[in-house]
């Protein structure tokens, strides 16, 4: 996953096959072109965090990046795909107040695990979507490249 997450320069856009149009395809092209506008580093935050699923708690994807050996800073790409509205945060009031009850038997409080989903089912299939076909694309070229070996 590192490799595909840690985009250095290619622009995500322009990996969507031009021949497939549909509404999805043109609002998926929106959206993907919108993310290009973002820096790097908050690029390949949304795409870690939609390999975690199109919602994901704050501490798993915090996870995701140390065993991965990911740079960038979380805190601000956090912030800047909220201000995006490409991520918003999940106000569950059922799991807060049972938290509540319990921290007030317990004695002790909890602390609420902060849960993060993408605003539209379309951002995180799109990154997805490109994510797989660049994968494809990777496994394509080292399962030619001993081949075209061979023959030379």
């Amino acid at each position: 996953f590192r490799s595909l997450i840690n985009d250095t320069s290619n622009l995500i856009s322009t990996k969507i096959e031009a021949s497939k149009f549909s509404t999805f395809n043109l609002i998926e092209e929106r959206c993907l072109q919108r993310i290009d506008c973002l820096d790097i580093p908050t690029r390949n935050f949304l795409k870690a965090c939609s390999v975690l699923g199109a919602e994901f708690e704050l501490s798993r994807i915090i996870q995701f990046y140390k065993e991965a050996h990911l740079q960038g800073s979380i805190d601000s790409a956090l912030q800047r795909a909220l201000e995006e509205e490409i991520l918003i945060e999940v106000n569950d009031y059922a799991r807060a107040y049972e938290d509540f009850i319990n921290s007030l038997s317990s004695g002790h409080s909890t602390q609420r695990k902060k849960t993060y989903k993408f605003s539209h089912e379309v951002w995180w299939k799109s990154l997805l979507k490109i994510m797989l076909k660049e994968t494809k694309k990777d496994l394509n070229q080292a399962v030619t490249r001993p081949t075209i070996s061979a023959v030379a």
